[in-house]
């Protein structure tokens, strides 16, 4: 398996999105339910033009209460890890969300469940950093 890496782009530019997936040879998997954002540069139309096949929607690990704020439910975890897993087996992966603050955020859940099932190590990245954050 190859890392695992995990980035809310509320404090990135889609530039540095691309620079960061292209340093670690990542591809970016964007997991929201409906990829759609108000922020420029992040919507999944714009996203597939300027990553090409760097960028994958996996519309099963979006958290279907994303709008209500309710609890944190994957649309199809099953299907939606399936994916990732395969995706892993073959290059890193960047699970792309809108939310700044990890820990309220539905790519952590699946970060977790990742490297629970099968032992994927997860790097949480930071948009002030060239690293990760714990």
């Amino acid at each position: 398996m190859h890392t695992l890496y995990s980035l809310g782009y509320a404090g990135w530019s889609a530039e540095q999105v691309r620079l960061v997936a292209e340093e670690r040879s990542a591809l970016v998997l964007d997991l929201r339910l409906t990829p759609q954002s108000r922020k420029p540069g992040f919507s999944k139309r714009t996203l597939e033009r300027y990553l090409g096949e760097r960028y994958v929607h996996v519309r099963a690990l979006g958290n279907v209460n994303y709008r209500t704020g309710g609890p944190i439910v994957l649309r199809d975890a099953g299907q939606g890890l399936a994916i990732l897993s395969q995706h892993l087996r073959h290059r890193a992966v960047i699970l792309l969300c809108g939310c700044a603050d990890l820990h309220a955020c539905h790519r952590k859940t699946v970060a977790d469940l990742a490297a629970g099932r099968f032992g994927a190590e997860v790097v949480h990245l930071a948009p002030s950093s060239s690293g990760a954050t714990t």
